[in-house]
Parts: structure tokens; C-alpha cells; sequence
């Protein structure tokens, strides 16, 4: 590159983190029109841990040169990394098209829906009564045995179109469309039979089982379950899990799955996303 070029892509890298979209797009115009050279640079910055380094995915994406694996990546090390973006993200590793309306515009249908029947006077049991019959009973969501060996059951988006999916990824769906409507659940790995709970640490306390369409269980019936899968009864089982946990636990899951169709190249590229968070934990 020229010293002119570069001079030039200097004082647009110095607008990256410009919030405004009309800035944005000039950037991706201009970025364009000095070509490889400064998508070789835009890469460096990708690959960093500056503050720069999102919004230059987001450029190269938009330039048709995105580093999904690095983007998902860098936002599993955030602070405090959500849920649903992170599904999006790791999607995109597999299914680069995924747009984030493909995730965002069923849940937010249905948490309208689910908005449309809540009444202010109704209990958090109550208000979960009505996302259980909105997600499984009028969209049809269920789970499906054979996604425990198939990739698409851990991708958020297909789950989405299918309305089939393992037990994370039906909780996931259940979970992000009460947490528009504001009903407190949180995600709780139980080994092999991944719930949502609210208060689960206390006796008012319940679980969701979104592999059973959305049945409510006792701290009871849950220990029940670990010890009929051989497994000890123990609270911390039953405590609610952080975001990165919940991705890197899909991770796995979706890994295993790769596995089992063959694909080990990339079941790795997730087995490595998990190492590096470090919290082993089980499956679906």
C-alpha cells in the first residue's frame, strides 16, 4: 500500500467506532474503494482485542470478508456476552447468511403474542402457563430426538424455521421470548436435560422442562431425574448458569454433532471455543 492509501485508512479507521449508520456506510464505501489492501488491514484489527476490533468485523462482513469464528470468539470473551447474539454468531461459523432477523423476528412475534394474553395480576407460573402455550402449543414447537445427532437442532436459527430442537435450544427459544415480556427465568444446566427455573434455590421455587413441552417440575422431580441418570442430587446442579456458559454448552452439543455427521474439521473449530472459556460441563 502507498503512503497516500494508507494515510487514508488510518483516518477512516479513526470513524470505526462512529455509532452513526450513515458514517458506517460511508466507511464500507470508502474501504471498498482502496481495496485489498485495506481489507488486509481491517483484518489485522479484527484480529485484535482493541477496541476496534468489533466494528471492524462488522465492516469486513459487510464487504463480504467476515471472520465469523473470530467474531464469535472475541464476543465469548466480552464481559458480558448475551445469549441471543451469541447464537446468531456462532450460526453464522456454519450458515454465514443468517441474518439477525432470522432469530429476532420469530421471538419477537411471539412474545407478542404472549403480551397480547398476560395480565398484570398473574403470577410468574401463571405468565410461563402463557409462553408455554404460545411457544408449544400454537407455534408448535416440540423436540425431536433426532436433532441430538444433527447440527441443526443447536442452531437457534433453523430451531426457528423447524420448530423442532433439543432440550437447550427449545429452553433458549422459551427463555428469549419470556425475557422480552419480562417473566424472570434463568437457564439451568442440568447435565443432559437442559431446564429454565425461577427462585430455583428456594421452596416457591419451579423448573420448565422444554423437552416435555414446557412441563413444570419441583426441585424434587428434578433431583429425581439426576438420580435416575445415575447422577448425585446435589443443589449445584440446580443453580442457573451464566450466558457464556449456555454458549459454550452449545458449543459442545453442536461439536458432538458435527461428529456425528462427519464434519471433524469443523466440530473442532467449537471444541476449541470451549476450551478456551474452560467450564466442561454436559450435554443438551
Amino acid at each position: 500500500m502507498s503512503s497516500a492509501p494508507h494515510a487514508d485508512f488510518v483516518t477512516l479507521a479513526r470513524l470505526l467506532d462512529d455509532p452513526s449508520p450513515v458514517v458506517r456506510q460511508a466507511l464500507i464505501g470508502a474501504f471498498r474503494d482502496l481495496g485489498e489492501p485495506a481489507v488486509e488491514k481491517l483484518r489485522e484489527l479484527a484480529g485484535g482485542e482493541g477496541d476496534l476490533a468489533g466494528a471492524a468485523s462488522e465492516v469486513l462482513e459487510a464487504l463480504g470478508d467476515a471472520d465469523h469464528a473470530g467474531a464469535f470468539r472475541r464476543y465469548l470473551r466480552s464481559p458480558d456476552p448475551g445469549i441471543e447474539k451469541g447464537c446468531l454468531l456462532f450460526e453464522r461459523i456454519l450458515r454465514p447468511e443468517t441474518a439477525p432477523e432470522a432469530i429476532a423476528g420469530p421471538l419477537d412475534a411471539m412474545a407478542g403474542r404472549v403480551r397480547e394474553l398476560l395480565d398484570g395480576t398473574m403470577s410468574v407460573r401463571e405468565a410461563c402457563r402463557i409462553v408455554n402455550r404460545v411457544v408449544f402449543h400454537e407455534w408448535g414447537y416440540r423436540g425431536d430426538e433426532k436433532l441430538f445427532l444433527q447440527p441443526d437442532g443447536s442452531l437457534l436459527g433453523r430451531v426457528l424455521v423447524t420448530r423442532r430442537g433439543i432440550p437447550i435450544s427449545l429452553c433458549l427459544v422459551h427463555l428469549l421470548v419470556a425475557n422480552r415480556c419480562g417473566i424472570p427465568l434463568k437457564p439451568v444446566g442440568l447435565p443432559g436435560r437442559f431446564m429454565l427455573g425461577h427462585r430455583c434455590g428456594e421452596p416457591d421455587g419451579f423448573f420448565v422442562d422444554c423437552y416435555d413441552g414446557g412441563v413444570f417440575r419441583s426441585r424434587t422431580e428434578v433431583k429425581m431425574i439426576l438420580l435416575q441418570n445415575g447422577l448425585p442430587a446435589t443443589d449445584d446442579f440446580l443453580a442457573p448458569v451464566e450466558a457464556d456458559e449456555v454458549l459454550c454448552r452449545c458449543c459442545r452439543n453442536l461439536a458432538s454433532q458435527l461428529d456425528a455427521v462427519g464434519d471433524c474439521a469443523r466440530a473442532e473449530i467449537f471444541l476449541g471455543f470451549v476450551r478456551e472459556v474452560e467450564k466442561p460441563g454436559p450435554h443438551a
